[in-house]
């Protein structure tokens, strides 16, 4: 990503559907649910008691920060678990699930 269009997404601001959104993924996720972004191939896990969707599998790209500023108005953050990337351990702990849903 340039400098230019990093800029650009770290400015960007959520329309209320995007946080709408957000509010509705974390209502519906397991406390250690993962979530699986497809379309650019990232993981994170789910941290209700942080408050914090952590990055464990893929890389900080536009979608991250567009996800981090759709959670700021929730009072929830995104972090990035450098040893799971780094070890690929989101991997084993995504499998093939979209999300984890509450029962």
């Amino acid at each position: 990503m340039s400098e230019a269009e990093l800029k650009y997404w770290q400015n960007w601001k959520p329309r209320p559907m995007d946080v709408q959104f957000m509010a509705m993924m974390i209502s519906t996720m397991k406390d250690g649910g993962v979530w699986a972004v497809p379309v650019n191939k990232t993981v994170y896990k789910v941290d209700k008691q942080k408050k914090a969707f952590v990055l464990i599998e893929g890389g900080v790209d536009h979608l991250f920060y567009m996800n981090e500023k759709a959670l700021q108005p929730l009072g929830w953050t995104v972090e990035v678990d450098a040893a799971a990337l780094a070890t690929g351990a989101g991997k084993t702990q995504a499998g093939n699930k979209a999300h984890d849903l509450q029962a």
